[in-house]
């Protein structure tokens, strides 16, 4: 028994229904912006005055002490941040802006990017949100001192998804992580052995590999020896919660109570942002990034229903009943 497996599966339940709580996603819009000032302004004080910020925060030796790294895994000499802070090759966004890349709270880059995808869900989703533009710009100002390619791929993704999110049933987005997980599965029988290296590609065929390890027992959550399979979260899911637990967990966010309301819109965002950072890691299991997430995804089930009804009624009805009611509705 995994304990941490028992741990994966409460975040989420935990946190979305405590999101379900929210009385209006305003109330989430303001908890979110204010999470996105809190990171950013951390991080820049960490980029602008990084002497200043590794004199008080040790990051490497943390992560050394709670037994995640050893103290020679560090690849720059000397240096208190994670490991993959420094691009030894070069940033990919901005090159002027030097190779240390921003971890903010996280205390490491890769949750950070996956923070700024969020951040640009969010604001895609939140079409009346105010203060939207600053979400969008945070979102932006987020991946880049991370220097987080992956969190840039995802946002794209999000444009390429957002014109289904009403179109396409509920099944094909309950179908897409199984296909990707066949896909991997298949695509790491043709590379087994082969290197990989620290690029966008690489990562996927290091990913595809780590799942073509998984044995029957792995992948229903039964075995007991298992290689390191973090890099890939389709085979920590399995290898941790079992095929069974992991359709019946997806099964229920799918097909939760947003069906027919806006939750639609952020459900179809989200199973890009799930199905697409399983890929190349497990860090969506992190509470650093999942609780804020399953607060937003049980706001936005709560509310939804409720705001297209509203809006529903206001369109079958006259223009001057409709702002009468405006005026005469409470707040």
């Amino acid at each position: 028994m995994d304990l941490k497996a028992i741990r994966d599966i409460l975040i989420p339940l935990t946190f979305y229904f405590v999101g379900r709580r929210f009385r209006s996603l305003e109330d989430a819009d303001r908890l979110i912006l204010l999470a996105a000032l809190i990171v950013t302004v951390i991080a820049l004080f960490e980029f602008l005055m990084l002497d200043v910020f590794t004199s008080v925060v040790n990051i490497f030796d943390y992560y050394v002490a709670r037994g995640s790294l050893a103290a020679d895994d560090n690849f720059v000499e000397g240096s208190t941040l994670f490991i993959s802070s420094t691009r030894i090759g070069g940033r990919n966004f901005f090159g002027f802006l030097g190779n240390v890349r921003a971890s903010s709270v996280f205390l490491e880059p890769v949750t950070m990017g996956n923070f700024g995808a969020f951040l640009c869900l969010w604001a895609l989703f939140r079409t009346d949100m105010q203060r939207r533009l600053l979400l969008f710009f945070l979102a932006f100002l987020v991946i880049v001192l991370g220097d987080a390619r992956f969190g840039m791929f995802v946002c794209l993704a999000f444009l390429v998804a957002l014109p289904f999110a009403r179109i396409a049933p509920s099944i094909v987005w309950w179908l897409i992580p199984f296909i990707v997980m066949a896909l991997l599965g298949l695509y790491g029988e043709i590379v087994q052995g082969e290197p990989w290296g620290d690029d966008l590609l690489g990562r996927i065929v290091h990913s595809a590999q780590l799942m073509a390890k998984l044995e029957w027992a792995s992948a229903f959550g039964i075995e007991a020896n298992l290689p390191f399979l973090d890099d890939n979260g389709y085979a920590y899911t399995l290898s941790q919660i079992g095929v069974i637990g992991t359709i019946v967990l997806w099964s229920l966010f799918v097909f939760t109570a947003g069906q027919r309301s806006v939750a639609l819109r952020f459900k179809a965002l989200a199973v890009v942002f799930i199905c697409l950072l399983m890929i190349v890691s497990n860090s969506f299991y992190s509470i650093k990034l999942a609780a804020l997430f399953w607060l937003a995804a049980g706001a936005v089930d709560a509310t939804g229903q409720e705001d297209l009804d509203q809006y529903r009624i206001s369109e079958t009805l006259p223009k001057p009943i409709t702002s009468l009611r405006k005026m005469l509705s409470p707040g």
